[in-house]
């Protein structure tokens, strides 16, 4: 599937350019993908001498993971309505 081959960040990009995407799935705000962003990056080019992120912090990540469940209820929404 050609959208397997895009990154992270352009996934973001292709749904915000659609005004029905952004529509249906009101949970993937800007900041819900700037901050699923950078955390992508934190984790995966993390190093034993980078402190730990004040995003993997609770009080930061739980807000993040609830509106990840609510994006993902739009998405399995979405698609069976699809």
């Amino acid at each position: 599937m050609l959208l397997d081959c895009t990154q992270f960040a352009d996934k973001f990009s292709i749904i915000s350019e659609s005004d029905d995407l952004k529509n249906k799935l009101p949970a993937l705000s800007r900041d819900f993908s700037k901050v699923a962003e950078k955390l992508r990056n934190e984790i995966a080019h993390s190093s034993q001498e980078q402190k730990s992120s004040a995003l993997l912090k609770r009080e930061s990540l739980l807000p993040f993971i609830d509106s990840a469940l609510k994006l993902q209820e739009q998405l399995l929404e979405l698609l069976r309505v699809a």
